[in-house]
């Protein structure tokens, strides 16, 4: 019963703890000297504050909704919420896993740093925009499913927020960098501006818009906290996304995207909402399949699992070759 899932995840959390000691021997049990704990403490405060100030960035909301909304909304607001945060746990799986190497880069120097910054926002853009792009053009349907009948109506707010984990992407993308490349109050920052946005904008659009207040006051909070992020970080180092590959991906997949929203405006069945969502993905693929260049089969290659590559880049790579000619485009990536 509750009692054992209760026992289960204090047990996992003690285990976690113990194979983290184990991780850490070497540097807990080095010789290495310590800094002036005092030195070490007000060097280091920013990353305790740190977790109480994303409260306002991710949870707020949950707060806010909490005292403004009726029960029934707040039913509405939850079901919203969980496929919002299914997509940022989705977000946070890819940008964590870069971290380790962003410490690695710090020391090789801003030109790697910008190389590699370039070569990960384009993995980014493809891995993220088709798929919060999706849940947004099936937002009516995956609440039909998810919630039922009564919950359909909120399929506006769960495009936003579907759009507004776009904005997640870029904001944590960019968080990261500074997390690794920069000091501990710039990320403290950077925290403190999205929360007081979230905050701050869902108060004064909650009153008049109800849930797609709150939607919209979390989409646009994260679009200011990506633009001071990034402010933060080029002020270090002068990084710039390749923006003509990221137009290919979101061109690309707005024309599928069209194909998803118009069949269900022209006739919408929920059985039939599997079928659109499929020719909009075929779409995608034909269309992008034309720009996919070599360098980027090798970033997939060396980012991706050798299985799941084998199951989605290697057809592409087959796909491109047969309809539009194979590609030569040289080979830039740093090894």
């Amino acid at each position: 019963g509750i009692e054992g899932l209760l026992a289960t995840l204090v047990i996992g959390q003690w285990l976690l703890a113990l194979v983290a000691l184990v991780m850490l021997r070497d540097v807990l049990f080095s010789e290495a000297r310590l800094a002036a704990p005092l030195q070490l403490a007000r060097y280091s405060a920013p990353y305790y504050l740190n977790g109480f100030v994303r409260f306002g960035t991710m949870q707020a909301d949950q707060l806010l909704v909490g005292v403004a909304l009726l029960p029934e909304q707040l039913a509405t607001y939850y079901v919203i919420r969980q496929l919002f945060d299914f997509l940022v746990m989705y977000v946070d799986t890819l940008v964590d896993s870069f971290l380790p190497r962003l410490s690695e880069l710090r020391v090789a120097g801003r030109d790697r740093v910008n190389q590699a910054f370039r070569w990960t926002s384009r993995f980014l853009a493809v891995a993220v925009i088709p798929l919060c792009c999706i849940v947004a053009s099936l937002s009516y349907p995956l609440l039909e499913v998810y919630g039922g009948a009564k919950y359909m109506s909120a399929n506006m707010p769960l495009a936003t927020l579907a759009l507004a984990a776009l904005f997640y992407t870029s904001y944590s993308y960019y968080g990261a960098h500074v997390y690794a490349l920069g000091r501990p109050v710039e990320h403290l920052g950077q925290e403190s501006v999205g929360s007081l946005l979230n905050v701050g904008l869902g108060l004064l659009l909650m009153t008049g818009l109800g849930i797609q207040g709150f939607a919209l006051a979390r989409l646009l909070s994260l679009l200011g906290a990506t633009l001071f992020s990034a402010h933060l970080l080029r002020r270090s180092y002068p990084v710039r996304l390749d923006r003509q590959a990221l137009g290919r991906v979101v061109w690309t997949v707005l024309v599928g995207c069209a194909v998803i929203v118009g069949g269900q405006l022209l006739f919408y069945r929920l059985w039939l909402t599997p079928v659109y969502g499929l020719l909009g993905g075929v779409v995608f693929v034909l269309l992008y399949s034309r720009y996919l260049r070599d360098e980027d089969v090798a970033l997939f290659e060396s980012g991706l699992p050798a299985p799941l590559y084998r199951v989605t880049i290697q057809p592409l790579v087959r796909l491109r070759n047969r309809i539009w000619g194979e590609k030569g485009y040289p080979c830039d990536r740093v090894r």
